[in-house]
């Protein structure tokens, strides 16, 4: 570090000499303290996202670009919290390497580092952990999982980044170079490294996600010198997760699907902001961490000490609108339609042509609609397949109602011969408009690559995991009228989410088939399922029967999930904690 102009500061102390004064007379023009702030750019559940779309309401890689630019010099980071490769079929069928490839390319330096989302492992844990620098002209970000360990591979767990910063007098004569160094540490609650599927996760072995976090967080400072510290985690309560970090100044959270900008008492009794950024590249986040250098009022470094106030940090939100806003600006307008037409046209055009030209074959036609909400675009599908499966939002309104759930389960009954079939709703991402369909069309329904399983379930058992599901898809039904009442009055579809929140289990819908169910709302839960008779032969449910039920390892992982065959053992998975549910 040095004080700057160097012929200056010489200039300086020779008419000192000659004068008398003291050579600190000019230091003294130093504020004994300079402050600062660490800005961090963040995505979080982009589920393969990628493109910039007003009326969708999608930021996208471009969009991104015009907001990194439009910050001046910069953030000094951008960072992702997982859930990225995987979701959107244009992600799916590259097995996510077009987006690793944007995030490695498509403005400055791209992104600085990402963790793994639960959904992210579905190519495998080898190919996730090597999911960086697929681009020979990108800088490529880093992988971070701190608790995750591999046998054919090892897992990165934190990135330092050594930021310049120069201080100016009001005049702008004097200078001052100093260094910012910021240790980023990432990881994946454990919990949900649990219902992934064995095969994909074969040789790799997840830790405690908060004690990985706090000894790398002591390593950056107290070996790497860090002056600041920020987590990205995919976690299920980011503020509870928050709670029990140690020497973190900032967290960056994914999962939960949620905008968060709130200050957590960490376990060292400091402040930690934590922060989330909606899904789907509806939003960008913007922290700015600030602190204070102490420069002891010297020029000498080798004293000087850097105070971080997290609890003062300040976080924006950042969405499409947003990006509108600047594209059409009067005075920089034309300046920010330039960068998103280059990152559109150079970057996301081609890897864009090479997925329609895979997606669009045809691979058979639709007579009927089975839309994933409420048209062939898939507006309200998250929401609607949660509630509108077994009945429509609207008493006489049949057309929104949710059947592609059931031809799902069709598919699986065709597949393995068994009498029943279940899937969650957290498995669902897309629908089949009437007409040709595609293998892109297909993809996108069932975007997670999971495999058909045979399970048994006593028919007491099976009406036992229906009769809790139609009580999730109730609450849920309730929750969504009141979201949509609230976007009525003038609100966002995000903010009335915050407001009125899904059950932590919404993903625990059950669609079904071979079986045909008589449902009178009016009962509580378990009373509601009024008759049920198997589709292949007309015979009544039997509650003492054993019956093969053919669903996926996701769905054996939810709350409702199956009992196991003799000869299978469930995946070990908390309750409450279904793995497709974000």
């Amino acid at each position: 570090m040095k004080r700057l102009p160097r012929l200056a500061l010489a200039a300086a102390l020779f008419a000192g000499s000659l004068a008398g004064i003291p050579s600190l007379a000019f230091a003294g023009n130093l504020p004994a303290a300079i402050d600062g702030s660490v800005t961090v750019m963040h995505t979080n559940d982009i589920h393969g996202s990628y493109k910039y779309s007003y009326n969708a309401g999608t930021v996208g890689f471009d969009g991104l670009a015009v907001l990194y630019s439009a910050q001046g010099n910069g953030p000094d980071l951008l960072l992702d919290a997982g859930d990225t490769f995987h979701g959107q079929s244009f992600a799916t069928m590259s097995e996510g390497k077009s987006i690793a490839e944007l995030m490695d390319t498509f403005y400055a330096d791209g992104y600085d580092a990402t963790t793994p989302g639960n959904h992210d492992w579905s190519y495998g844990a080898d190919k996730l952990r090597t999911m960086t620098g697929y681009s020979t002209t990108g800088t490529p970000f880093a992988m971070l999982c701190a608790n995750a360990k591999s046998t054919s591979g090892v897992w990165s767990s934190s990135i330092t980044k050594t930021l310049n910063r120069t201080w100016k007098d009001d005049e702008g004569s004097s200078t001052f170079d100093y260094k910012i160094k910021v240790g980023v540490v990432g990881a994946m609650d454990e919990s949900l490294g649990s219902s992934l599927r064995a095969d994909l996760i074969e040789g790799t072995s997840f830790s405690g996600a908060v004690d990985a976090i706090n000894a790398e967080a002591k390593r950056l400072r107290e070996d790497e010198d860090c002056n600041v510290i920020v987590c990205i985690a995919h976690t299920l309560n980011a503020k509870t997760f928050a709670a029990q970090l140690n020497g973190v100044d900032a967290l960056v959270a994914g999962h939960e699907h949620i905008n968060l900008d709130e200050n957590v008492t960490g376990a060292d009794g400091k402040s930690v902001r934590v922060v989330e950024a909606g899904s789907a590249f509806a939003e960008v986040g913007l922290l700015s961490v600030p602190y204070e250098y102490d420069t002891k009022g010297t020029e000498s470094t080798d004293d000087d000490t850097v105070a971080v106030y997290a609890d003062k940090s300040d976080e924006k939100l950042y969405t499409a609108k947003d990006v509108n806003v600047l594209l059409t600006d009067p005075n920089k307008g034309s300046t920010y339609q330039s960068i998103l037409d280059e990152v559109h046209d150079n970057k996301i055009k081609p890897l864009d042509d090479a997925f329609s030209a895979a997606s669009s074959e045809v691979i058979g036609t639709s007579s009927t609609n089975y839309f994933y909400g409420e048209n062939a675009s898939g507006t309200h599908g998250w929401e609607m397949v949660r509630t509108t499966d077994f009945r429509p939002s609207k008493e006489g309104d049949t057309t929104k109602a949710q059947t592609i759930g059931h031809v799902i389960c069709g598919s699986y009954l065709d597949l393995t011969g068994a009498d029943l079939a279940i899937e969650n709703a957290g498995g669902i991402r897309g629908g089949i408009a009437a007409g040709d369909v595609t293998a892109g069309n297909v993809i996108a329904i069932s975007p997670y690559g999971n495999t058909v399983e045979t399970w048994t379930m006593t028919g007491a058992d099976f009406l036992a995991a229906l009769e809790h599901s139609l009580q999730i898809s109730d609450e849920c039904n309730h929750s969504y009228e009141l979201q949509q009442a609230y976007v009525a009055a003038g609100h966002t579809e995000q903010e009335a989410q915050d407001m009125y929140k899904w059950r932590d289990d919404s993903g625990s819908v059950l669609s079904f088939g071979g079986i045909n169910v008589t449902i009178d709302w009016t009962q509580p839960e378990g009373k509601r399922i009024v008759s049920a008779t198997l589709t292949k032969d007309g015979s009544t449910l039997d509650p003492a029967k054993t019956y093969t039920v053919a669903t996926t390892p996701t769905t054996t992982s939810s709350p409702t999930r199956p009992t196991s065959p003799p000869s299978q053992t469930p995946p070990s998975t908390p309750s409450g904690v279904p793995a497709s549910q974000r």
